[in-house]
């Protein structure tokens, strides 16, 4: 399990929050930290390292030498290597190998701007990259000085502008979603006691392939204490599959064998008394269905994408004989198997993420797989507490 941490530490110069960062590291066992608003010189970087007094650690900010960096990551080399990919006064994009895994993955610091307007970038910016690194995991979090909802404010202004729905936009098209979380939700505080206002400014997301990777990571929003920020830790978890209980899935009734088989199978003679007949005739169905499923419908999206490849080259084949007869009938077939698989691979997705609200048809299997990821890690219980405060995280 690999932890990172994001905290906007509001400047890093003195010891007293060097001193912090290097207890809230050593303390969350954190293997990549990136913080935020630091404010360090570049003449002054080496001194600020050396107060971290992290060991075996290294270091890379945004700063150019001309402006403070205002972002600045560091990871423990005995556990990951960090390569910066690309860097601005808003984001710094990394990509992180670690020792333990070969395939590499992608993480993003953020510290928005505090001008709507100079955000627009960083929303540019997600967006564009969201398709670029789809196939890679990718992990976004930091300050973003921006709220997604009215419900993740308390105090000051109600209104709600325009440009705060830029926020929410941008995720929505980026197709990130929320880590889940726990701690505090608000995660900024002005420090007043009069006038208080709260908000959520720190976040974290993954795209799909993240979700894929980590089916159980998660964030904890720790208690404010040096900084008017909430200090982020994010656990990189995955649960290994364990045997589920057996289940209809819906797309198996319109299969054409579908009746014939049910039918087949409960003709056959059982022993016993009604009731034992009954319970034997249910097994015998389910072990049929399970076969069923094995032959149609196991591993949906491979099968899709294969049967779009062949697809594909019978239609290439049609192409250069367009008057051959028995091309122009396995275009058809595998034109009739593509549609009716894309709309088994639908129904799949939409049974599995329990979403009933959109309408079987639109081709909306990437949302309902996307959904399929969140609930998983929603539902996840990282850890658990006992009685006497010890922190348990052993799935038995």
């Amino acid at each position: 399990m690999l932890s990172i941490g994001s905290w906007n530490i509001w400047g890093l110069n003195s010891s007293r929050k060097q001193k912090a960062v290097r207890e809230w590291t050593t303390k969350n066992n954190l293997d990549i930290i990136g913080l935020l608003e630091v404010k360090i010189a570049s003449s002054n970087m080496q001194s600020v390292v050396t107060g971290l007094g992290l060991n075996n650690w290294d270091y890379l900010s945004n700063g150019d030498g001309q402006i403070p960096s205002r972002i600045l990551i560091g990871w423990n080399k005995a556990t990951c290597n960090i390569t910066i990919v690309q860097s601005s006064q808003q984001w710094l994009t990394c990509e992180v190998h670690n020792q333990s895994s070969p395939s590499p993955y992608k993480i993003t610091f953020i510290y928005g701007h505090n001008s709507p307007a100079d955000r627009l970038s960083l929303w540019s910016y997600i967006s564009h990259h969201s398709t670029a690194f789809s196939s890679v995991p990718w992990l976004l979090m930091g300050d973003f000085n921006a709220v997604m909802e009215r419900s993740d404010r308390n105090g000051g202004s109600a209104a709600w502008l325009g440009y705060q729905n830029d926020f929410g936009n941008c995720m929505r098209v980026a197709e990130l979603m929320q880590v889940p979380y726990t701690g505090l939700r608000l995660t900024w505080h002005n420090g007043r006691t009069v006038g208080t206002i709260q908000k959520k400014l720190d976040w974290t997301f993954g795209n799909a392939a993240f979700f894929s990777k980590w089916n159980s990571a998660q964030t904890n929003f720790l208690q404010r204490t040096i900084s008017d920020h909430s200090p982020a830790v994010t656990s990189l978890h995955r649960r290994p599959h364990k045997a589920r209980p057996f289940k209809f899935l819906n797309l198996w009734a319109g299969g054409e064998d579908f009746l014939p088989l049910i039918a087949t199978t409960w003709q056959q003679e059982v022993e016993g008394h009604p009731f034992l007949q009954l319970t034997n005739k249910l097994r015998l169905v389910k072990e049929q269905l399970k076969n069923f499923h094995h032959l149609h419908s196991s591993h949906i999206s491979r099968r899709v994408s294969k049967l779009r490849e062949e697809w594909g080259m019978a239609q290439s084949a049609l192409d250069n004989n367009p008057s051959d007869a028995g091309l122009m009938e396995q275009d058809r077939r595998l034109a009739h198997q593509y549609n009716q698989l894309l709309n088994d691979e639908e129904s799949y997705y939409r049974q599995k993420s329990r979403i009933q609200w959109l309408k079987q048809g639109d081709r909306n299997t990437k949302f309902f797989h996307r959904s399929l990821l969140h609930r998983r890690g929603r539902n996840t219980v990282a850890k658990l507490i006992d009685e006497e405060g010890l922190t348990i995280t052993d799935p038995q």
